[in-house]
């Protein structure tokens, strides 16, 4: 398999995997991005940008792990040889014009890197680059969940949760197995793997040693997912950081509050404060009262004579109302009763 190397280096082997699939567009002009999928003009293939080392003419320029390097001053690298590293050592201290595709944005651009041999640190870029497909690049990520203490993995610096192992310089790893079988043909042996965070936006590259008898479970101590549910996040999260304001940021704040209570609300309360009160100048501290309670009227009910005669009238009407229907019940009961006597007197007696 294709390995990784630093800087200008040539890298990877004749093994590198190559799916052809057209998502090219136009030439791309400096500042400029533009939506892959028009035209022939480049593969799924390209430099893997893996690391940036600080400092290095690359440095802010190339996204690690995202950006792809497809192409360099009108050349473009459809298959891994000496070319890209001949573009940089024929262009020292001279602008070199890449087209770099993002697999996270998905858009390609034109960046200008000036490599230099006097930057300070390794190779003309300041680069780790591995020729691969970016096709699963994004599906192939084994997410760190969990870390148990003094492990393996807890002694390699492995974070809970915001760490994902995105490959090794060894080779490439294309299923989910691929990486159990590196762990378990290395086992007690010291392994590379890169190592990208979503805190930082970083890769770096972690040395860590399998060990099925470190204490614990599994040979690297560690839980870990793979899946659509354990993919590298490609949206950026903003997060805010709380602040606690002074005092001198609130009095304005508070005076201002005050002044706008005075002009809308008509009501106050006056409090004098009792401790100070010997003083020449009394402390007085006025509360004014955004929504204040309508006093109420406790003046006492008066009745008059005529009120109380009329609910007593009221009472003796219905009273005679009553006793008038229950003589009119008590004749309708009579005049029945004379009914029927009438009607047993007709009857003939046999």
């Amino acid at each position: 398999m294709g390995n990784a190397q630093s800087g200008n280096v040539g890298v990877g082997g004749p093994n590198s995997q190559s799916q052809q699939l057209n998502i090219g567009g136009a030439p791309v002009s400096s500042g400029t991005s533009s939506k892959p999928g028009q035209q022939d003009l480049y593969n799924r293939t390209g430099y893997h940008v893996l690391q940036v080392q600080p400092n290095s003419p690359a440095c802010g320029r190339l996204v690690p792990f995202f950006d792809f390097i497809v192409a360099a001053n009108q050349v473009v690298f459809d298959k891994e040889d000496s070319r890209f590293s001949d573009t940089f050592k024929e262009n020292i201290e001279k602008e070199v014009h890449l087209i770099v595709y993002n697999i996270k944005s998905d858009t390609t651009r034109e960046q200008v890197i000036v490599p230099s041999n006097t930057w300070g640190g390794n190779g003309l870029a300041g680069i780790s680059i591995r020729y691969c497909s970016w096709s699963k690049t994004l599906e192939n990520v084994w997410h760190i969940l969990d870390v148990y203490l003094n492990s393996p993995a807890h002694e390699a610096g492995l974070q809970t949760r915001t760490d994902y192992i995105v490959g090794t310089p060894d080779l490439i790893m294309n299923e989910q197995e691929d990486f159990f079988t590196l762990i378990n043909n290395n086992m007690y042996r010291p392994i590379q793997l890169y190592i990208y965070s979503s805190l930082s936006e970083q890769v770096r590259l972690v040395t860590i040693t399998p060990n099925k008898n470190w204490g614990g479970s599994g040979s690297l101590g560690c839980d870990i997912g793979y899946g659509l549910l354990h993919r590298i996040p490609t949206k950026q999260l903003m997060t805010s950081q709380m602040i606690t304001p002074s005092i001198d940021q609130l009095k304005p704040m508070i005076n201002q509050q005050q002044t706008s209570q005075q002009q809308e609300s008509p009501y106050k309360s006056t409090t004098t404060n009792s401790a100070n009160s010997n003083n020449s100048n009394n402390n007085t501290q006025t509360n004014y009262i955004d929504n204040p309670v309508e006093p109420i009227d406790n003046t006492p009910i008066k009745l008059n004579f005529d009120q109380l005669e009329i609910t007593e009238n009221n009472n003796n009407n219905n009273t005679n109302n009553n006793s008038n229907n229950n003589n009119n019940i008590n004749n309708n009961i009579n005049l029945e009763d004379e009914l029927n006597k009438q009607q047993l007197q007709q009857i003939p007696l046999e």
